[in-house]
């Protein structure tokens, strides 16, 4: 029965932890113009406004920001790779240009370099709740079961209401649980088959 319910908590657990639930809340019209049409999916005007902005002024470290999320999600990592460097050598204290090349890094599979800018990210700002999620998830994609937890529950600590990080402490948890009983029984078998070779 228990086996059953994995799936769909994995599933649930993907969405929830998702890079756009993770997307820094909108400061302005053009940034709330932008993040409206990534949820509508209207990726390619998107790309024009933020194409726009950045013609009007190059160093508009807001448009290479929303430029890289609307690239990831149409799948171009290295393009938004780009974008975020872009952002960074112009401001290296933007917190949002870190943690949306984490969530590239994160997707590339390059999990050193994820948690290294989701740091980054962290030492700006303590008290976003994003970054430890993206952090956690992570750590729990390494294996890294008390690690992906402890930024789980910092990033409860901020934001109590914060789902994803809710939902991911509880996944990470069960996950934990099941090794945990898995690792007992081999235990157990091993011992069996020990002590049943000594009276044989």
């Amino acid at each position: 029965m228990k086996i059953g319910l994995i799936l769909p908590a994995l599933i649930l657990f993907f969405i929830l932890s998702s890079p756009l639930l993770a997307a820094p809340p909108p400061s302005d019209e053009f940034t709330n113009q932008v993040l409206d049409l990534i949820k509508e999916k209207q990726y390619g005007e998107a790309l024009n406004i933020c194409d726009e902005a950045l013609q009007e002024d190059y160093e508009d470290v807001a448009a290479y920001c929303l430029r890289a999320q609307v690239l990831k999600k149409m799948g171009e990592l290295n393009r938004a790779l780009e974008d975020c460097n872009s952002a960074i050598e112009i401001d290296d204290h933007c917190l949002v240009a870190y943690h949306t090349r984490g969530e590239i890094y994160h997707d590339l599979k390059d999990y050193d370099s994820a948690i290294a800018d989701y740091t980054k990210a962290i030492e700006i700002d303590p008290e976003w709740s994003p970054p430890y999620v993206g952090r956690g998830t992570v750590h729990f994609k390494k294996g890294e079961l008390d690690l992906a937890i402890h930024d789980y529950d910092k990033s409860i600590a901020i934001d109590p209401s914060y789902t994803p990080a809710k939902i991911s402490r509880l996944f990470a948890l069960l996950v934990k649980q099941i090794w945990w009983i898995l690792g007992t029984i081999i235990f157990l078998i091993i011992l069996i088959r020990t002590m049943s070779g000594r009276k044989a």
